[in-house]
C-alpha cells in the first residue's frame, strides 16, 4: 500500500472476484489503487491519511484561524509572530484548543501579518472511512474492466447495443463523497 492510498489490494481483488494468490495484475492494481485514491483526495480537495503538518499562515487579528487540513485530531503548536502559544485546552485558560476545524486561543490574537502564524498540528483519518474505501474500490473496478476497452464508447451486437463510461466519479459516487468534500478556506 503506497502513502496516499485509500484502500488495499486485497480488497480491490476481493470485489474484482480475482484469487489473493493471483499476482499477474497486483501492480496494475496497485497502480490503479493510488491514481484513484489521487482522484478522490483532488476531488474532496482533502488527504484523507493521517499526515502531521506545519502550516505557515497570516494572521488575520481575531481568536480563531481554520486549519486547511481536516479533520484536524491535535494541534501540537501554535507561534504567533515568533511567540510560542502554549496549549490552553479549553476557553477559560490562556492559551491555544482546537475544537476539530478551527485554533482558538485565548489570550493572545492571530496578529494580522504575512506568514507570521505557524501551527504545528495532525489532521486526517486513522481509519478511512468505509464508504470512501468503497468508492475508491469502485473506481479501481471500473478502470480495471475498462482497460481492455480503451478508446470504445459502445459496442454492438446484432440488435443490442452496450454503452460504456469513462466517468471516474459517477454520481451515486459523488453523493457519498459530497459529504467529505471541501469547499473553501475561511
Amino acid at each position: 500500500m503506497a502513502t496516499g492510498d485509500l484502500t488495499v489490494l486485497g480488497d480491490v481483488k476481493e470485489y474484482l472476484g480475482i484469487s489473493v494468490s493471483a499476482i499477474k495484475d497486483d501492480d496494475l492494481l496497485g497502480k490503479l489503487i493510488s491514481q484513484a485514491s489521487a482522484v478522490i483526495s483532488t476531488y474532496c480537495s482533502i488527504d484523507f491519511v493521517q499526515t502531521t503538518y506545519s502550516e505557515q499562515r497570516d494572521g488575520n487579528d481575531a481568536t480563531r484561524l481554520m486549519l486547511q487540513n481536516l479533520p484536524v485530531n491535535s494541534v501540537s503548536s501554535v507561534n504567533i509572530d515568533g511567540q510560542n502559544v502554549p496549549p490552553g485546552g479549553n476557553s477559560q485558560t490562556s492559551g491555544f484548543w482546537c475544537d476539530g476545524t478551527f485554533v482558538y486561543v485565548k489570550g493572545y490574537r492571530f496578529n494580522r501579518g504575512f506568514s507570521n502564524v505557524i501551527i504545528g498540528y495532525t489532521a486526517g483519518y486513522n481509519t478511512i472511512p468505509l464508504d470512501v474505501q468503497m468508492v475508491c474500490i469502485e473506481i479501481v473496478a471500473n478502470k480495471y474492466k475498462r482497460k481492455d476497452r480503451i478508446g470504445k464508447n459502445s459496442e454492438g451486437m446484432t440488435g443490442q447495443q452496450t454503452n460504456y463510461s469513462a466517468v471516474d466519479i459517477g454520481p451515486d459516487n459523488a453523493k457519498v463523497l459530497a459529504k467529505y468534500n471541501r469547499v473553501g478556506l475561511a
